[in-house]
């Protein structure tokens, strides 16, 4: 009688590194898988890194953007028979 129901006793595993619910700190359910809270972090950090890549592609991207358009300005001014 102080057997606890089976359903109690399963031990759940991360469906990404196969550690089991006792092995990490905790264990996020859906209808069909587990995550723990290691792949989560690490999941973060990749999306961070992602981002950062991200942005700094647009940085250059708008850093040329800007220097082209100096470049263009100047050429126009002082060797596309500007005002001068």
């Amino acid at each position: 009688m102080g057997d606890k129901p089976k359903e109690e006793r399963r031990t759940y595993y991360c469906s990404f590194c196969g550690k089991s619910q006792h092995d990490v700190l905790n264990l996020i359910a859906s209808p069909r898988a587990f995550i723990c809270n290691e792949c989560t972090d690490l999941c973060a950090e990749v999306c961070d890194e992602a981002r950062a890549e991200k942005a700094a592609k647009s940085i250059i991207a708008k850093t040329l953007k800007v220097k082209r358009s100096i470049k263009r300005v100047l050429s126009a001014r002082f060797w596309g028979g500007g005002d001068g």
